[in-house]
């Protein structure tokens, strides 16, 4: 009868770990997602501040007299740096 009540308490024991194991690896599952989320999130505004800055860059030098602008209108590239970025 002892043997028999060790028996059921190791399978129950041996079930709880598998329920742990599994709880555990899905919160590193969803930690993992929501990080990859959050700097998605971070780059995706990042980006948008620069298109932005480098549209309201291009508006006030088209409003800056001829001799006072650094972007030459032709085509040809202006690059400069915008916190970090390349524009």
């Amino acid at each position: 009868m002892r043997s028999k009540q060790s028996g059921v308490a190791m399978i129950v024991v041996l079930w709880m770990i598998m329920v742990m194991m599994t709880l555990a690896a899905s919160l590193l599952y969803a930690t993992r997602t929501e990080t990859s989320m959050v700097d998605y999130a971070r780059r995706s505004a990042q980006a948008r501040a620069v298109a932005d800055a480098a549209a309201h860059y291009t508006v006030l030098q088209l409003f800056l007299p001829n001799k006072d602008r650094e972007l030459k209108l032709g085509g040809a590239p202006l690059l400069w740096e915008y916190e970090g970025s390349k524009v």
